[in-house]
């Protein structure tokens, strides 16, 4: 079945199910995009499929891609010697260069790059290589693994995953659209593993077939209702949809993930503005069954932390009372440059006039 019979099914139900619960922060795609995946998905990181997916792509720079143009194949030299800073900050953090090598994939999507040393770095895929890091030092095995990820983007990070954890099976939950790319990107990097779809689900009476890979949309999670997992993935997402989407992951995650079992939030924002409604992880519906192997801010993102979370019975302090110090107030995005313009940060914000310092 090709990748959009697959979308077009999805994206039907798709627009059923989001018509009862409107919700406008993805409602962002339209045919110029879909036409863009059918004739052009080769190139699908650098002409504007991927903005606002991946880090360091701007979804305000979408429309000027699609359909028109594509970035320029290598970073300009400015951005590039920004880029090998990272590279060696991030070097410096890990402490095994070999480590950051081995994980960086930089040629399907035809990304944009810079050269240094012989390797291709992107900023996506370092971002990725630091999310990596974090998820996997802790772990106290890297094999035979059931893993969900909550918002997967295009699969950069899913691939890693896969790649540093032996004979595991990988859940990804996004939108019909992202779905596409990636079916399309983890088909290319692992040919042989078998990929399943919402779609085979349905064909097969409500029966998941055995699967390596499994893409499924948000809109049917009774799915995932007897499934357990070792580990559960977010990244960059939950300040990206309202209270009540966030409450229904988390009513998966504190049932679903086993005991002893990991919970990965990466550079989550503090608070996030959406209108009326403002999201912050100090408000997320945790329970208080946590252990902390990691919380601190995340790499180069001044406005969001990172966790890693050990599922447990019963934990020496409350999960639930920790976080309440967490702020109310966002700090603005970083990493932050001296062109930076915090005037321009609280205007794109829309912070209440109580919420400023």
């Amino acid at each position: 079945m090709s990748l959009m019979n697959y979308y077009h099914f999805e994206k039907t139900l798709y627009n059923e199910e989001n018509n009862k619960n409107k919700d406008n922060m993805w409602d962002i795609f339209d045919k110029t995009y879909e036409n863009i995946m059918i004739h052009d998905i080769d190139n699908f990181r650098i002409n504007g499929l991927t903005c606002g997916i991946e880090v360091g792509l701007l979804q305000s720079d979408r429309n000027s891609l699609l359909g028109y143009a594509h970035l320029p194949q290598e970073y300009s030299s400015k951005y590039s010697s920004i880029l090998i800073k990272r590279y060696k900050n991030l070097y410096k953090l890990i402490g095994n260069k070999t480590f950051i090598k081995e994980n960086i994939e930089c040629e399907i999507g035809n990304p944009q790059f810079c050269n240094y040393n012989d390797i291709k770095l992107n900023t996506n895929d370092l971002y990725n290589v630091y999310d990596l890091w974090q998820i996997t030092r802790f772990l106290p095995h890297k094999q035979n693994m059931t893993i969900l990820e909550i918002g997967a983007g295009f699969g950069n990070l899913a691939n890693k995953i896969i790649k540093n954890t032996k004979n595991c099976k990988y859940i990804s939950i996004d939108l019909p659209e992202t779905l596409v790319l990636q079916h399309y990107y983890l088909s290319k990097v692992y040919p042989s593993l078998k990929i399943v779809r919402y779609k085979d689900i349905i064909i097969a009476d409500g029966v998941i077939p055995d699967f390596d890979i499994l893409l499924l949309p948000p809109f049917d999670l009774t799915i995932l209702k007897n499934i357990t997992f070792d580990l559960i993935i977010q990244t960059r997402g939950f300040s990206e949809m309202k209270f009540s989407v966030i409450k229904k992951y988390f009513d998966i995650i504190q049932r679903n993930l086993k005991h002893n079992g990991f919970l990965y939030l990466g550079a989550e924002r503090y608070i996030t503005y959406r209108g009326e409604e403002k999201i912050g992880i100090r408000n997320y519906p945790f329970d208080d069954n946590w252990n902390i192997i990691i919380s601190q801010p995340a790499w180069l993102t001044t406005h969001g932390h990172d966790f890693l979370l050990e599922r447990v019975n019963k934990s020496k302090y409350k999960f639930t009372e920790i976080i309440k110090s967490f702020p109310s107030v966002s700090p603005p995005p970083g990493p932050i440059t001296k062109d930076y313009n915090i005037k321009k940060w609280i205007e794109n914000n829309k912070m209440p006039d109580t919420d400023i310092l």
